[in-house]
């Protein structure tokens, strides 16, 4: 998956109901979050968004506020 330019995956952790993000920016990180899929990609693309901000300087894309729910799904 790719957010702002960099790469980043979401896997399924040992426990059910977890979730391990890992980013691929230029420097990595990594995390485990109990929840959904969507949960851990917010997390993933709010650590982007933070590496963003922090490098704006650098000429990293400028981040996005990050919406602090999740979208309403189609029935």
């Amino acid at each position: 998956m790719e957010h702002r330019g960099f790469g980043y995956e979401i896997r399924r952790a040992p426990r059910p109901g977890e979730w391990i993000w890992t980013v691929h920016a230029p420097i990595r990180s990594e995390g485990k979050v109990a929840g959904d899929r969507f949960f851990a990609m917010l997390c993933a693309e709010r650590v982007i968004d933070a590496w963003c901000r922090q490098h704006v300087a650098d000429g990293a894309p400028a981040a996005a506020p990050t919406p602090p729910t999740r979208p309403a799904m189609a029935v």
